[in-house]
């Protein structure tokens, strides 16, 4: 169930539906979800490998660094990518 104010419309941020006259238009989600959407999961595999590190997760253009997270991850695992990375 969505969460609703007592008149049934949606509880969204004051500031944002008085900036775009409500909350109908495409404007409003838009901004809606650029400020205020973010995700649950851990992310990954935002190092394109070959383009920003090595095959050794070398960072290009940078001598000694190399990556160690899981933003350089071949291949995704099915289960928790947080121990993975770990």
């Amino acid at each position: 169930a969505s969460k609703m104010d007592p008149t049934g419309d949606p509880i969204l941020p004051p500031a944002l539906v008085e900036k775009h006259g409500g909350y109908e238009s495409d404007a409003f989600w838009e901004d809606m979800i650029r400020h205020y959407a973010s995700t649950l999961y851990h992310p990954t595999s935002t190092c394109k490998i070959g383009l920003v590190v090595d095959e050794r997760l070398k960072l290009k253009g940078i001598s000694n660094l190399r990556v160690a997270d899981a933003s350089a991850m071949p291949t995704i695992v099915s289960g928790n990518t947080n121990a993975a990375a770990i």
